[in-house]
């Protein structure tokens, strides 16, 4: 479909359009933190030789009141506002983490043990298998140095990857996710990003029940994963704490990373987790898995927001990371200029102090005096024996200064004293830090830690890709739409003097003119036309996640109409197409078949499937297959706007599987297609399962394109038309039924 917007938005037209909708479907406001996000405000009885009071938010089901253990739920400890209440508040804090401690279990049980490497872990990106930055479709490879070379210049460099693979395109066959890692080329592209000194994590769906089970089950297959790839961990998709089977079966030299918070007996084998939807206090606060094991890194998250400075400053102060996420399951979510060169300054700092950070004495909340609060400046101070680290933020829009209780050095200045006291400058909403001692030789900071203070999205506008240019050999005889008429009028009769199987049913002529159209799909994290729906939401849940939109749109059809044929093309039609040119797809993998063992005998003329397979819809095919049988039929796939339109009120069959659109986008780093139509029945399971089983004609859903042959899918065909191709206006979107619920 040729897209022409309905209008630009505007941040404000997307909150605007996000509070209206979540009042009317959710009664919650996303745009702010839900309770049990927020910081914990810690009682400080029980300091001092006062009694215990435990967690003022916090109560307990039988009345009593809350325990020392209580604080063991909290995800930050709430800093004081009154610098009076600061020492009393590191002294709970403190005698906490002592008793907390004694509730983690002792060595010597099955799962994985500590590793160096992932104490010093401290930025993490999600890497779509797929992003345009790590792979390069024009070539048809991998190149992951070109990801690590995009994010050393924009973020300063990174610590680990996480290969995402399945999610959102699982569920659209009978692929589990660990097919989704079984791809040629796939172990080098670590052994790649190992030689550059990055880890690499692989992401595993425990929800995923639905599809081709695991011949040894789950945490086998997840192992011969991790050892086939030669991955350093995994990522827990929606669990706070991996099952007991799984924890003894990954290995003890590997890595888990939970999503969310953790317990504190989980982090006896969780080494790492995300700190996703975390919202601190005014004054800065402490993160509760970090301050109880400094060997545990928790990585700030906000998935869908354009200001990341609250997630910066509150790692920065924790001397934890961030996960660097700008690519959203094909939702673009950019960082700022502003905050990516706020994390430029929060690696050089990594670099230069992660053994200060690990191993030194971590005073939260130091005392910089009354102007410094008054400033809106906080800081942390890691020290050891002759260094002593201050981390500060501003949490301000107004750039400060302030004066350190000793003489150091500011890290991002000129590397010289600024005065006696140790001036040191903080940039609004940034970071700053100075050291009082020796400094490391070479620890000079470089231009890229400059400050910057662009805050604006960093658009991706959506680009029209159509389809691929086919690529079909020349054989001097003619498809069988040839001729002086290409616009076949009815592909059910023999063209070319070729009998075309009765299956494949009658173009269906669309006349010129306008034509409006009301389109169907869901409200998933992939977004759209209009991009990411959930612009800087708290946690988006059902019945606003997954809920059913409308789009209203007009279809132009040019001078002279189309024709388009509802129906899929047959196994039976493209097998001739094959015979008839000889195509050979540029990666084979997965063509026609599961293991492409269908091409090798289609290409050379011998039978790729049974007569009895002839008249049913040909699959595993890619946008590239597709185009090339279309060109020789001498047409051109379909938009979704014009199939539509043609199989609505005609009485058309259902295509029994989905069908690709010429409507292919690339938004950010994300190539996606229009799909249409719908399988012949629907799969059980999981709500993040791509949608599956019949579906109305107006129905459309966006799939991420896959390289590689990997897009090739069991469910997925296609149909053709013939005419100049038509342009779709959208208009305004809307939801007309809500989502059902589903956790993470």
């Amino acid at each position: 479909m040729s897209v022409t917007r309905h209008a630009a938005r505007s941040d404000q037209d997307d909150a605007e359009d996000l509070r209206d909708g979540v009042d009317v479907l959710a009664g919650r406001d996303l745009l702010h933190p839900r309770p049990l996000d927020g910081p914990v405000t810690v009682d400080l009885g029980g300091v001092d030789g006062e009694p215990v009071r435990g967690l003022a938010p916090l109560s307990r089901l039988d009345g009593r009141p809350p325990s020392t253990t209580d604080m063991d739920a909290a995800k930050i400890f709430a800093g004081p506002a009154d610098p009076a209440d600061r020492p009393r508040w590191r002294r709970r804090l403190a005698r906490w983490r002592d008793e907390a401690a004694a509730r983690v279990p002792p060595g010597g049980i099955p799962g994985p043990e500590p590793q160096p490497w992932a104490a010093r872990c401290r930025t993490v990106f999600v890497a779509w298998l797929w992003d345009d930055r790590l792979y390069d479709w024009d070539l048809d490879r991998w190149e992951p140095e070109r990801l690590l070379d995009h994010l050393d210049r924009e973020f300063g460099g990174v610590d680990a990857v996480v290969l995402w693979h399945a999610y959102p395109v699982i569920g659209l066959d009978e692929r589990n996710q660990f097919d989704f890692y079984d791809v040629p080329g796939l172990p080098e592209v670590v052994d790649r990003l190992h030689r550059r000194g990055v880890r690499v994590f692989l992401d595993y769906n425990p929800w995923d029940t639905a599809t081709r089970r695991p011949p040894a089950g789950d945490a086998a297959a997840v192992r011969d994963t991790l050892d086939r790839l030669r991955a350093d961990g995994l990522f827990l998709d929606t669990l706070r704490e991996a099952a007991v089977e799984l924890v003894a079966t990954v290995g003890t030299h590997r890595v888990l990373e939970s999503e969310s918070r953790i317990s504190v007996p989980a982090m006896r084998t969780h080494q790492l987790s995300w700190a996703q939807w975390f919202a601190d206090s005014r004054v800065p606060g402490v993160l509760r898995a970090h301050w109880l094991d400094r060997r545990h890194v928790q990585h700030h998250t906000r998935r869908w927001n354009r200001d990341h400075s609250d997630e910066l400053q509150s790692a920065w102060l924790n001397g934890c990371g961030v996960l660097l996420w700008d690519n959203v399951f094909g939702s673009w979510v950019g960082w700022n200029e502003r905050d990516r060169a706020g994390h430029r300054r929060m690696r050089h700092v990594h670099r230069w102090f992660g053994d200060l950070l690990e191993n030194g004495d971590w005073t939260p909340l130091v005392d910089l005096g009354p102007a410094a609060d008054a400033a809106g400046i906080y800081a942390s101070r890691f020290a050891d024996a002759g260094r002593r680290l201050y981390l500060l933020v501003n949490r301000t829009g107004t750039d400060a200064t302030v004066d350190l209780p000793e003489p150091a050095v500011d890290l991002f200045a000129t590397g010289a004293p600024a005065g006696p006291a140790g001036r040191v400058t903080v940039p609004a909403r940034g970071l700053g830090a100075a050291l009082a001692g020796p400094p490391p030789a070479g620890a000079v900071p470089g231009p890229e830690t400059a400050p910057a203070a662009g805050t604006a999205f960093p658009e991706r506008p959506l680009r029209r890709l159509g389809s691929p240019a086919p690529r079909v050999p020349s054989t001097g005889r003619a498809g069988p739409a040839a001729g002086a008429d290409r616009a076949v009028p009815d592909h059910g009769a023999a063209a070319a003097g070729r009998a075309v199987p009765a299956t494949a049913g009658r173009a269906v002529p669309l006349p010129a003119g306008e034509h409006p159209l009301v389109l169907r799909f869901r409200r998933r994290e992939t977004g759209m036309f209009s991009g990411a729906w959930w612009v800087d939401a708290w946690k988006p849940l059902a019945p606003d996640l997954h809920a059913v939109m409308e789009q209203d749109c007009v279809v132009t059809v040019p001078a002279g109409g189309t024709r388009v044929r509802t129906a899929p093309v047959t196994r039976g039609e493209y097998l001739e197409f094959l015979r008839d040119t000889g195509y050979r797809p540029a990666v084979p993998y997965r063509f026609l078949a599961p293991d492409g063992a269908a091409a090798d005998g289609a290409a050379s003329g011998a039978p790729a499937v049974g007569d009895a397979d002839a008249g049913a819809p040909v699959t595993f095919v890619d946008a590239a297959d597709a185009a090339a049988w279309c060109a020789w039929a001498g047409g051109r796939l379909p938009t979704a706007g014009e199939w539509v339109l043609a199989a609505s009120g005609t009485g058309a069959a259902a295509p029994g599987v989905w069908l690709r659109t010429a409507d292919r986008y690339q938004e950010g780093p994300t190539r996606w297609t229009v799909l249409v139509g719908g399988t012949d029945r629907p799969r059980e399971g999981s709500g993040w399962y791509f949608d599956s089983g019949p579906q109305p004609p107006g129905w459309i859903a966006k799939a991420l394109d896959q390289g590689r042959g990997v897009g090739r899918s069991a469910t997925v065909g296609f149909t053709v038309a013939w005419g100049p191709e038509p342009e779709t206006r959208l208009g305004p979107e809307r939801i007309v039924a809500p989502g059902r619920p589903i956790d993470y």
